[in-house]
């Protein structure tokens, strides 16, 4: 069950990254924004600011496991891409841009982890009243599945 939970996330947040990603690239390119400002950074953020979001709740929900591992490693998990980021880094230094590629990784990185944090706090208020709390012993343990 678990194993097609995260194939089924996984097919739509390929197809939500894949439509969204490509479909900002004219957008920004039409704006005259530095290279490293592209669709997979903006997808890549906004991942981490939903996957941030989501585990907090989940944990503080205790959504079920094939739920959790559906939408955090299936639908987030194939929405961002750590494999185009590190490609398109390397593509700016291969383009004699090494400072856009310093920001690209820098915004990537910390902003991540930023909207991340944003996203787990937020979700904690909005959860702060759910009774189905998990201990940090039961995440990802038999114990803490329903």
């Amino acid at each position: 069950m678990h194993v097609l939970a995260v194939a089924v996330g996984g097919m739509i947040g390929a197809v939500l990254r894949h439509i969204i990603g490509h479909g900002l690239e004219p957008l920004l390119r039409g704006m005259d924004w530095p290279l490293f400002l592209n669709g997979t950074l903006l997808v890549n953020l906004a991942g981490c600011l939903v996957l941030g979001a989501f585990a907090a709740a989940s944990e503080r929900l205790g959504l079920p496991r094939p739920v959790h591992l559906g939408i955090s490693v299936g639908l987030i998990g194939s929405f961002t891409t750590f494999s185009t980021f590190s490609v398109e880094a390397l593509q700016l230094i291969e383009l004699g841009s090494p400072a856009s590629a310093a920001a690209y990784v820098l915004i990537s990185a910390l902003g991540g982890a930023l909207l991340a944090g944003i996203g787990w706090i937020a979700a904690g208020r909005w959860t702060s009243g759910s009774t189905g709390r998990r201990t940090r012993g039961q995440i990802g343990s038999k114990e803490g599945q329903r």
